[in-house]
């Protein structure tokens, strides 16, 4: 499973760096691989956001999405991605579907 994720390195600044776009693969209770061309450094502490939908994927109104903020650091990087490992700071939140994403 694919799952479109958005990754923010902590030691910057959240008002001025935007999160950056990268497609989760082999995501595990411990950590979860991340596609991307441009892998952050090793041993970065990383926030990473997931939206998971349950439900018709067709249908907006039966959709139901779910915002998973998990909390880690970049253990390996190789040509087109980098290893996440999961640390304890985790949160599930519902989440509203919006047009302009």
């Amino acid at each position: 499973m694919n799952v479109l994720s958005f990754v923010r390195d902590e030691s910057r600044r959240q008002d001025v760096d935007m999160p950056r776009r990268m497609i989760a693969e082999n995501i595990s209770s411990g950590g979860v691989f991340l596609r991307t061309e441009k892998p952050m450094d090793l041993n970065t502490r990383v926030l990473v956001d997931f939206i998971l939908v349950i439900g018709d994927s067709a249908a907006k109104s039966r959709k139901r999405m779910s915002l998973v903020q998990v909390g880690g650091e970049v253990i390996r990087k190789e040509k087109g991605g980098m290893a996440v490992k999961f640390d304890q700071r985790y949160s599930i939140k519902p989440f509203k579907y919006q047009e302009a994403m």
